[in-house]
């Protein structure tokens, strides 16, 4: 028997009271977990029979080494815990893999605590493999990628919050998103997308098979559920080892496809939770870091909670602002490069919130995109900028030929009820279609080319102009282009800001001045700036431009006074 083993280790049928060791030992028979009693440099000491049971043979047999039935690569965090708890008397914990007597890994939460024997520690193992074992059944499995669904991964964190709620041991959810995804589809078609999700999917579950359950849970985004990690900081590494994994090549259709993704993290230790929290929270942290930008991670912390408070007051107030006259639009000018003339403007939406006072696109858009009230402010926008128009036209503020801009997404291009919408505002401001330039951005997934080919082609027979905004930024540009009948195209301020100081972004920007000019597209410069940028952009023939250059978005009234100041004499 075991613990016939462990007392002749200790000197057989000596007393109790003349044995150093037998306390410590008592120690690890009356544990209830798998237990071992361990010295500083990892000799094993003794163990009780759970131990044994778990990994089918006792540690130590030939070595007498505790890591002998390690994993090599948990070795060393195991060795360096065990230093700590000796020389700070206090408890650690450390996620590690034992390695069973058919060399098959056994994923554990180890407690190591002072042991009443001198110089040695108690090593408690919480077995993990029912929390990392995933689901159980095919219906449990996304038939996309082969990973666990989202109804599977939230019944295993669940496990994972009770079990963090009784035993203390530490956690962590990774929700890990592909940047730009959508161009995958658009550049070489669905399969490839899905093959690139297949392989995305596989490497997650290849690389943290071992230590935890990896789940689709919607379009390019995946969820980890990461065991063990003892402080925010070891979440945060986990996090950057995933987006890793994800930045090698994806070799698709006969080519090699990159793409960077970023990750947001909830870690845990203890204590009740929801499981939707915790994947509300991941996903807040993540859409943080991808404001970070390529590649970044983000911890869910008091920050993060007190952006996504303010953003829920938002979304909500949001859907009352239109009502409440809180949407206000400024212009900003297009100025004509030769003639140094205003020649149009674009019309900006603003928020003037009671309490936050004068909020951007940038910060009340995408809320409003998650609220689903984007169509509310598109036909608001629309038919206030086209009632502005109106009236500066009847006063004489604008003549023939000025045309405002207007931007709306690509999917309010395939709603037909767009048509109505600006036919009615055109007809009741008496507005021709020609003074007006509907831009699709990108922050939208094109629903449907045949939709929007069909209302595009309707406006387009109202007079009203169609350009692409941020031209260059995306794949679908290049299909906009190709399918829609475009007559215009904004080159995207990324290119622009570098034009006098980047060869290559110059070279891009003379590339798609080129390509409009042989499809006979006008063409308008975003974010011009400086002096040098205009110079540069003159000196390849750009015919339009806007920026702060020349003025920054301003309200109506203050527009009508720009303009009475830039006026020809």
């Amino acid at each position: 028997m075991l613990k016939d083993r462990v007392a002749g280790r200790f000197g057989g049928g000596r007393e109790s009271g003349d044995v150093p060791g037998r306390s410590g030992a008592r120690e690890v028979l009356a544990s209830a977990l798998p237990a071992a009693l361990v010295s500083a440099d990892a000799w094993c000491l003794a163990v009780n029979e759970a131990l044994v049971t778990l990994v089918g043979r006792a540690p130590g047999a030939a070595t007498s080494r505790f890591t002998s039935i390690v994993h090599p690569e948990d070795i060393a965090p195991i060795l360096r815990t065990l230093n700590r708890v000796h020389s700070t008397g206090r408890i650690q914990r450390v996620y590690g893999r034992l390695v069973d007597a058919v060399a098959e890994t056994v994923p554990a939460l180890m407690t190591v605590r002072p042991s009443e024997l001198h110089r040695a520690m108690v090593v408690e193992i919480t077995d993990l493999t029912s929390l990392v074992q995933g689901p159980r059944s095919r219906s449990e499995l996304d038939t996309a990628t082969g990973v666990a669904t989202r109804t599977a991964f939230r019944r295993e964190l669940e496990i994972a919050i009770d079990a963090s709620t009784v035993a203390g041991s530490p956690f962590a959810v990774v929700v890990v998103a592909i940047d730009d995804f959508r161009s995958v589809n658009e550049l070489v078609g669905h399969d490839a997308g899905d093959a690139v999700l297949a392989q995305a999917a596989q490497r997650l579950a290849q690389f943290h098979g071992s230590r935890g359950v990896v789940a689709r849970l919607a379009g390019a985004s995946f969820v980890a559920l990461v065991h063990a990690t003892l402080t925010p900081h070891d979440a945060l590494e986990a996090a950057q080892r995933l987006l890793q994994v994800l930045d090698e090549p994806y070799p698709v259709a006969g080519r090699n496809l990159a793409f960077t993704a970023h990750a947001g993290v909830v870690w845990h230790v203890g204590g009740p939770q929801s499981a939707e929290t915790m994947l509300r929270e991941a996903s807040a942290a993540g859409q943080r870091a991808r404001l970070r930008g390529e590649g970044a991670a983000q911890l869910f912390d008091d920050t993060v909670r007190i952006e996504v408070v303010e953003q829920s007051r938002l979304r909500n107030e949001l859907r009352s602002a239109v009502m409440a006259d809180e949407l206000v639009l400024h212009y900003q000018p297009v100025i004509d490069l030769d003639r140094q003339t205003v020649e149009g403007a674009e019309a900006l939406v603003r928020w003037q919130h009671p309490e936050l006072g004068l909020l951007g696109p940038a910060t009340f858009v995408p809320l409003a995109e998650q609220a689903g009230a984007t169509s509310v402010i598109t036909t608001w926008v629309l038919v206030e900028s086209i009632r502005q128009l109106g009236e500066w036209f009847r006063r004489g503020v604008v003549g023939p030929g000025f045309v405002l801009h207007v931007n709306i997404s690509a999917r309010d291009l395939s709603d037909p009820q767009l048509v109505e919408l600006t036919r009615e505002a055109l007809e009741r401001e008496q507005v021709d279609g020609s003074a007006v330039c509907l831009e699709i951005t990108e922050t939208a997934l094109m629903p449907g080319i045949e939709a929007c080919l069909g209302v595009a082609t309707r406006l387009r027979e109202l007079g009203v102009h169609i350009a692409v905004d941020d031209f260059g930024v995306g794949y679908s540009s290049l299909g906009y282009l190709r399918e829609l009948p475009i007559d215009a195209v904004k080159i995207d301020r990324a290119f622009v800001s570098a034009i006098d100081r980047d060869h290559v972004a110059e070279a891009i920007v003379v590339g798609i001045i080129a390509l409009a000019r042989s499809l006979d597209l006008r063409v308008v410069a975003e974010g011009v700036e400086r002096e040098s940028q205009r110079e540069r952009l003159v000196h390849h023939g750009l015919e339009q431009a806007q920026g702060f250059l020349w003025s920054a978005a301003r309200p109506a009234i203050d527009f009508e006074s720009y303009l009475s100041l830039v006026a020809p004499t």
